[in-house]
């Protein structure tokens, strides 16, 4: 059995656009895709012996944001993006699929 963990991933639009529209065309999920992406890149990356992955897991020292302060974190994000999206002159709302 393949055991699966829910993470937050903060995202650049046009990775998300491109690896949804993938997912579309093959019909397969996002998750599908960005898993698949995930394999392969670390797969490669592995290999080269000069590359590590550095334990960010709770409790190690290497958490970058609490888990408690990833919404509050996320919402700051969002507020930012929709502040320089008025200024452009742009919308400030997200498609979200």
């Amino acid at each position: 059995m393949i055991s699966r963990m829910r993470a937050t991933l903060v995202l650049d639009d046009a990775i998300y656009k491109q690896a949804k529209h993938l997912a579309v065309n093959e019909g397969r999920t996002l998750t599908s895709v960005f898993d698949e992406a995930l394999r392969t890149y670390l797969k490669q990356r592995l290999q080269d012996p000069g590359f590590s992955i550095r334990d960010v897991a709770a409790g190690s020292g290497g958490m970058l944001i609490e888990p408690d302060r990833v919404k509050e974190m996320l919402d700051l994000e969002e507020a930012d993006r929709q502040t320089r999206a008025m200024a452009a002159g742009g919308p400030s709302d997200r498609r979200r699929a």
